[in-house]
């Protein structure tokens, strides 16, 4: 947790450097025997963790989906991981929401699909990373749901007021 990735944002080595600050911090106050002062310090840690985690998470979350759209990649990571005997994957996940926006992308016009759908399901991935680093799964299942639930509303309502445009052009042009 507390190691520099070399694909750290700068926000995130700076939340390092913080916590490295206060892991010092904490073992002065252990060793002077201040321990209501090191339980204090030891929460800003954990917290200080929990941050760092949630930011690589969602970073990593931007950076697979990039790789992830790729199948030669998905084959030769499958392989990869297999032959090593590491790991054992059957199928590689794309982020909540990754077809949705596919979707909506294909069926909505530009403006619609970056001013509505984007922010919607960005906001579902974000969400979702959080409650995977905090280890929440039902959280996670939970922001999903919703999630799904706020792009589905979106897109009734889009097909309800392009109806409705429709409408008014027809009963506007007619005689």
């Amino acid at each position: 947790m507390g190691a520099l990735n070399s694909q750290d944002s700068p926000e995130v080595v700076d939340l390092l450097r913080d916590l490295q600050l206060l892991s010092e911090k904490l073992i002065e106050c252990r060793v002077d025997g201040d321990l209501e002062r090191a339980g204090e310090l030891a929460d800003n840690a954990t917290e200080l963790k929990r941050k760092i985690a949630e930011r690589r998470v969602v970073a990593d979350i931007e950076r697979a989906s990039i790789l992830l759209s790729t199948p030669t990649f998905r084959q030769r990571l499958s392989s990869l991981l297999v032959s090593a005997g590491t790991w054992k994957i059957e199928r590689v996940h794309h982020a909540p929401g990754f077809g949705l926006l596919r979707v909506a992308e294909f069926a909505y016009s530009r403006k619609t699909f970056e001013e509505v759908f984007v922010p919607t399901i960005q906001d579902l991935q974000e969400e979702y990373a959080a409650a995977l680093a905090a280890d929440r799964m039902w959280k996670a299942r939970w922001v999903k749901a919703r999630g799904y639930w706020s792009f589905f509303s979106a897109a009734g309502m889009q097909a309800a007021v392009r109806t409705a445009r429709k409408a008014f052009k027809m009963w506007s042009s007619a005689p």
